[in-house]
């Protein structure tokens, strides 16, 4: 049975570091652990859109691009093998959030949660915009907001900034669940990546059949 392990957070956060960082240690552990592909058709496709400014999808497009890659992430993987932990670099938080700092509705973006099946834990790396902003020279259309941005600063720091506290605002209201841990993401290579392990053992054993 598959303990599903999300981590989340804003851009920049250092997410990345933490999923090679929990793959090295419970590999070193004797667990086998599978890491979501992001090559999968239907992410790079959403990748690409994202990249431009002629495809670039609206907040509600966004987000169902965003459930459905996150879905065919984890069913690829899953469908290979059955590993103990299998760790998604995003999932379900991330296109919530997006779409709730693009301005829409957080009830109905909310309500969308229920459409994939959940993670027996979620970690979110927290940082500060300004962080993650100093961890990220080069800055993306999609990452200082898109269109629905251009009016919160002259350059794309300023929209970076703007954004990505938006969507930090809304991971923090998510976080309320109990299922998620709050690390954080200025320290990451010590006390946070114990918590996490901590957490994604204890996790295991209660993970539903149904789900995992």
């Amino acid at each position: 049975m598959t303990c599903v392990v999300a981590v989340e957070g804003i851009d920049g956060a250092g997410k990345s570091s933490l999923v090679a960082e929990l793959r090295s240690t419970l590999t070193g552990k004797g667990y086998s652990v599978g890491v979501g592909s992001r090559e999968r058709p239907l992410r790079r496709e959403y990748g690409r859109r994202l990249r431009t400014t002629d495809e670039f999808p609206d907040s509600t497009l966004s987000l169902f691009w965003g459930l459905a890659s996150a879905y065919d992430i984890r069913t690829a993987a899953l469908s290979r093998d059955q590993p103990n932990f299998l760790i998604l670099d995003r999932y379900v938080a991330s296109p919530i959030t997006d779409a709730i700092a693009a301005g829409l509705d957080p009830r109905h973006c909310l309500g969308t949660t229920g459409l994939l099946p959940r993670a027996c834990v979620t970690l979110l790396v927290d940082v500060s915009a300004e962080l993650a902003l100093a961890r990220r020279p080069d800055l993306s259309y999609a990452e200082a907001g898109g269109e629905t941005w251009l009016s919160a600063g002259d350059t794309p720091q300023e929209r970076f900034l703007a954004y990505q506290s938006a969507a930090r605002n809304a991971f923090l209201e998510m976080s309320r669940d109990s299922s998620w841990l709050v690390l954080d993401g200025a320290d990451l290579l010590s006390g946070s990546v114990g918590a996490a392990l901590g957490a994604i053992e204890g996790r295991r054993c209660n993970c539903p059949g149904r789900d995992y």
